[in-house]
């Protein structure tokens, strides 16, 4: 179900297990995907200028992590465990700014 308030549209989607760029044009909050192995999230792909997404940790599978640099200008790398959160925001599409996390 998606609820669309101007440009934000509000959505829980799914990313797909080992990928690294997964796309966030799909909605603002997304869960992790089941990962088989160790996966490193390198990028969001089709990310719009202002967007703010919410990411979080899958319970199940490896979980994925996000280092501090190149797309990403995080307060540290995020290793989530399961529940955890990322919320970030772009101002370009392409570069990616922490604003919150938690670890539940």
């Amino acid at each position: 179900t998606q609820v669309t308030n101007g440009a934000l549209i509000l959505a829980d989607e799914t990313f797909t297990a080992n990928d690294t760029t997964p796309r966030v044009d799909g909605g603002n909050i997304f869960t992790t995907g089941v990962n088989t192995g160790s996966t490193t999230i390198t990028q969001l792909d089709n990310g719009a200028t202002g967007q703010i997404v919410i990411l979080t940790c899958n319970a199940s599978g490896t979980a994925p992590t996000i280092a501090d640099g190149g797309n990403f200008v995080l307060s540290a790398a995020w290793e989530p465990g399961a529940h955890d959160t990322l919320t970030l925001f772009t101002k370009n599409g392409t570069t990616w700014r922490e604003i919150s996390r938690s670890d539940n």
